[in-house]
């Protein structure tokens, strides 16, 4: 093999390289996003546990740490976004 074919199977494998270290990049941050909703989510049901499920009144302390949003979709549809992620659509009656 001359110098000029063996300088571009360098390249090549460079070039590949470099493609695979940002691939695995991307992936090591979405399993770093993944295992934090994962957490929030343990946290959340621990949260749940912890508390008595039979709510008698309004507890604000408990409704933050578990719901990360609410948006209103309509006049009779909201969609609640919990810590972790997982959303729910709900109805609301007039």
């Amino acid at each position: 093999m001359d110098e000029e074919t063996l300088d571009e199977q360098f390249q090549k494998l460079y070039t590949e390289e470099q493609e695979l270290n940002s691939r695995l990049k991307a992936l090591e941050d979405k399993n770093s996003i993944d295992n934090n909703k994962r957490d929030q989510i343990i946290q959340a049901l621990q949260s749940i546990e912890n508390n008595s499920c039979e709510l008698a009144e309004y507890n604000d302390m408990l409704v933050r740490k578990l719901i990360e949003c609410i948006k209103v979709k309509s006049k009779t549809e909201i969609t609640v976004i919990f810590k972790g992620g997982i959303e729910t659509m709900v109805t609301v009656e007039k």
